[in-house]
């Protein structure tokens, strides 16, 4: 670049390295490289990463920052070809206030004569250097970020595990808990099932009670429509008055 024109350094200063033509819209990445917002986006988009065409560094995707000022300037540029078209005269140099390329003639004009005017290669310099300072920020910043992306990182992680020790402790308590309710159940459910079998046993006795005096009350019965001196006879009427044994008591 050095064997260049000073108005080439500048277009090849505001040349999107993407396009290969004067920047439109240009944004700024984390890394300090510039490009047109559509070139980029379209880049990514294509490459399915958001890695930076120039320098390959890996970058977080949306985060486009619009550089105003690099448009200004390209704007300026836009349509130069090294001659002063009003004077016919070669540019030579640059005016700060209106920010476009200008000749000795223009110079001297009423439009500039008030104007901070540099030589191109001064303005060319000057420029290259505010582009530095803008990628020493963003670089800082990107820096920075990366920082407290790390240290979140930490903290996210330290959460993970306590997280993941509250659970495992909150398993281990369900888990003794449901223990405690099973074996519980157990119990009560023999218990329970004692207490069914006490129950059918008693209802079975008093079952069985009710069928004997049935057959006594029969067997009473039958008695009495015998003759007098054959109830007499029969041995178990001996036994009749004792009916204690037919209750089951």
């Amino acid at each position: 670049m050095s064997g260049s024109s000073p108005v080439q350094q500048i277009q090849d200063e505001v040349t999107c390295s993407i396009c290969l033509e004067p920047f439109k819209d240009p944004v700024i990445l984390d890394c300090g490289h510039n490009f047109c917002q559509a070139c980029i986006t379209n880049y990514w988009k294509a490459s399915g990463a958001g890695i930076c065409p120039q320098c390959r560094q890996s970058l977080p995707e949306g985060e486009l920052r619009p550089n105003k000022e690099l448009k200004a300037v390209a704007d300026r540029v836009k349509g130069l070809d090294g001659d002063c078209k009003k004077h016919g005269e070669r540019f030579s140099l640059f005016c700060q206030e209106e920010r476009t390329l200008i000749c000795k003639v223009c110079r001297e004009s009423w439009q500039h004569r008030a104007h901070r005017v540099l030589p191109i290669e001064a303005a060319a310099e000057e420029f290259k250097e505010q582009l530095v300072r803008h990628q020493n920020g963003f670089q800082h910043a990107r820096e920075k970020r990366e920082r407290r992306a790390a240290a979140e990182e930490r903290k996210y992680q330290i959460l993970l595990e306590q997280t993941e020790r509250e659970k495992k402790e909150i398993v281990s308590e369900f888990k003794q808990v449901h223990q405690i309710l099973t074996h519980g159940e157990k119990l009560t459910c023999n218990k329970l099932e004692g207490t069914k079998k006490d129950l059918v046993k008693a209802r079975n006795k008093n079952t069985e009670g009710l069928l004997r005096l049935d057959n006594l009350i029969d067997e009473i019965r039958q008695k009495c429509q015998q003759q007098g001196i054959e109830v007499l006879q029969v041995r178990q009427v001996k036994n009749m008055s004792n009916t204690q044994w037919y209750l089951g008591s």
